[in-house]
């Protein structure tokens, strides 16, 4: 028999840049600064899914290698850093779409990398900030830890 699982392991759903970049703008012009806040929460919940499926499949399983997988999805190239438990990315689908900014853009990978490391290592009250963004003209862009706060 069949081995039937929950439909947010099974289904994928790919999203071209030009739309998540059209979502994250009508957001901004319709909800204003809350839409990082939306952005951010989106990128935990499949951050924290993600690394939970990985983690099911093989036990083993690290966040360097499901940021393997990613890379080779062409979903993100990024590199983490456990010692500081810092995030670099470059070529950030976020901000190479989004065109240029004064502040970092990138909320949905910030929660990603919460949920990511949330998951993990079973951390609670952290969040991730973007201290450098692409799209703000850096070279990179670098997601910090932080406490989390009562706000973004």
């Amino acid at each position: 028999m069949k081995e039937l699982l929950p439909v947010e392991k099974k289904r994928k759903l790919v999203v071209l840049n030009s739309i998540f970049m059209k979502i994250q703008k009508t957001l901004e012009d319709s909800i204003g600064p809350s839409a990082a806040k939306v952005l951010y929460s989106a990128g935990k919940e499949f951050g924290d899914k993600y690394m939970e499926i990985m983690q099911s499949e093989d036990e083993g399983a690290t966040i360097q290698d499901l940021l393997a997988e990613l890379e080779a999805t062409g979903f993100v190239r990024a590199t983490f850093h456990p010692e500081e438990f810092q995030f670099q990315v470059t070529d950030s689908p976020i901000a190479s779409g989004y065109a240029e900014s004064n502040d970092p853009v990138c909320h949905f990978l910030a929660g990603f990398f919460e949920g990511l490391v949330s998951r993990y290592y079973s951390k609670e009250d952290i969040m991730y900030r973007e201290t450098s963004c692409q799209a703000a003209g850096d070279s990179y862009c670098l997601f910090e830890l932080t406490e989390r706060k009562s706000s973004m």
